[in-house]
């Protein structure tokens, strides 16, 4: 499974997260997940598997990680005036 316009190599596979999974990743409460989801335009989107499965793609969660961290080590808020997390 690649995401359009995915530019990882065909080599490391795409892996997915489910929510709470995700939190976990990020180090937060899944209601913060989704709150995320609906007020921060910058953070990862989750997409539908099937009709009762909700998966984030990792490589994009780690984007988002790395981004925090690079605002943080610049003394930068994060969006909408948040901690960077």
């Amino acid at each position: 499974m690649r995401h359009h316009g995915d530019t990882e190599s065909a080599a490391r596979p795409t892996r997915v997260l489910r929510p709470s999974s995700a939190a976990s990743k990020l180090n937060i409460a899944l209601s913060t997940l989704w709150l995320r989801v609906k007020t921060d335009p910058h953070f990862p989107r989750p997409f539908k598997l099937g009709p009762r499965t909700t998966v984030f793609y990792e490589h994009e969660l780690d984007q988002f990680l790395s981004q925090c961290a690079a605002q943080a080590r610049e003394g930068r808020k994060g969006q909408h005036g948040q901690e960077a997390l």
